[in-house]
């Protein structure tokens, strides 16, 4: 059975003629009558009454046409889906919490698809606002670092608010200093919780209550003299320049880019912290991801297995 035969047997209901539905469908008389016999023949049953005052459905040809124009209706669907999607250049818009390595390799995507027509949009942002983003589609995937303290509270909101979010990697916190930070001379490669308590640290703005309560836990645990609170990368990583103060954060080597720091800014890994952070992605629940989604977080990935 073929959709043409589908549409061919519509058309003779609709006119109520073999002869007027040729007519309509460009057709020989004949090749008509012979395509909805072979039709008949194919499902092993008739679906047309014939006689000489005209042609009438059978019961079997009443359910076969309302199911054959609900199967047209799904492939005009198809048909207007592909037409539509083969007109529009590829695009990808993505929502990052100041992740340095995330904006390279955005970057490193870019020129691969220098010479094609796409639409690409890259959005830092407070956590709460990539999750805002993501469920209300206006980004189609997202990227955070979460610390693993209270778990189930801010992955249950994620999980509410229809998203689904997958954990890429997961390592102790580091802290970034610049030269006029106490410790940036000392040898050792790591510090403890003790040695940043009376410095001053440096986080992003967060104006969502759940998401600043989880900054409020992390700095209970280490003490800071002051709080700087920031709200674009740039800013924060001239006061790691110019300041005593450090910054608190995820650190991968792989995702380590040196061009990304000003001169003298250096990383301790801090090893008595008493939590850990994660990085991982968020996307709509049930939501397949375009094709340049999925290449960026596969080079995401890959960078963060290495």
């Amino acid at each position: 059975m073929k959709l043409e035969q589908i549409r061919q047997a519509i058309e003779v209901y609709n006119t109520g003629s073999i002869n007027r539905a040729a007519q309509s469908l460009y057709l020989a008389q004949s090749s008509l009558s012979s395509s909805i016999k072979s039709l008949e023949r194919e499902l092993g049953h008739d679906i047309f009454v014939r006689s000489q005052s005209g042609i009438s459905l059978t019961s079997f040809g009443v359910e076969f046409i309302a199911h054959g124009r609900e199967i047209l209706k799904h492939m005009a669907a198809i048909e207007q889906y592909i037409d539509r999607d083969c007109e529009q250049p590829l695009s990808l818009s993505v929502a990052v919490y100041y992740l340095f390595f995330a904006s390279r390799l955005f970057t490193d995507l870019c020129n691969r698809y220098h010479e094609e027509p796409i639409a690409l949009n890259y959005v830092e942002d407070a956590r709460s606002a990539v999750v805002t983003s993501v469920a209300e589609e206006q980004c189609e995937i997202g990227l955070l670092t979460m610390p693993d303290l209270k778990k189930s509270q801010w992955s249950g909101m994620i999980h509410d608010m229809g998203l689904e979010y997958v954990r890429i990697y997961t390592g102790a916190p580091y802290i970034m200093m610049g030269p006029h930070c106490p410790l940036h001379d000392d040898t050792q490669a790591e510090v403890n919780m003790a040695q940043l308590s009376s410095l001053p640290i440096i986080t992003y703005a967060e104006p969502h209550p759940l998401f600043a309560a989880l900054d409020e836990e992390v700095f209970h645990r280490v003490q800071p003299g002051n709080f700087i609170t920031v709200s674009d990368r740039g800013t924060m990583i001239h006061l790691l320049s110019q300041t005593s103060a450090v910054h608190l954060g995820v650190f991968h080597p792989s995702a380590s880019f040196d061009s990304d720091f000003f001169p003298g800014i250096q990383r301790r890994r801090v090893r008595d912290a008493g939590f850990m952070l994660e990085i991982g992605y968020l996307k709509k629940r049930g939501h397949t991801l375009g094709l340049l989604a999925q290449e960026y977080l596969q080079s995401v990935q890959e960078l963060l297995a290495k």
